[in-house]
């Protein structure tokens, strides 16, 4: 939860999930006002969605943890790979990898 209050603080925030919609009251409750929760996301959608940023002018950083997150650590200006045990298709995708599941630690950096 302090990632996301730090990272709000200077940056817009998104949440692209492949989860599913029972998810949203969780995670709303860690995103201030105005940040895009999506979820159901296809690797391809989370992809469409840094491109769409990007031609808005939009300098993106992607977190993700796994291998439906490849396409779009590859896409963002800053992919950033995250977890317990990183997965080498999206370590493929990343400029960053912090190993651990302490997002705490991505505003310090």
């Amino acid at each position: 939860m302090y990632a996301v209050a730090a990272l709000a603080r200077d940056c817009e925030l998104a949440l692209l999930s492949g989860d599913n919609e029972k998810e949203r009251e969780k995670f709303r409750a860690m995103f201030h006002r105005g940040s895009h929760l999506r979820f159901s996301q296809s690797p391809l959608n989370k992809l469409n969605f840094i491109e769409v940023l990007q031609q808005r002018g939009k300098t993106v950083m992607m977190v993700g943890d796994g291998v439906n997150d490849a396409l779009a650590l590859a896409g963002a200006e800053v992919g950033v790979a995250i977890g317990a045990e990183l997965n080498e298709v999206a370590l493929g995708g990343a400029d960053v990898a912090l190993l651990g599941t302490d997002l705490g630690r991505l505003p310090k950096m």
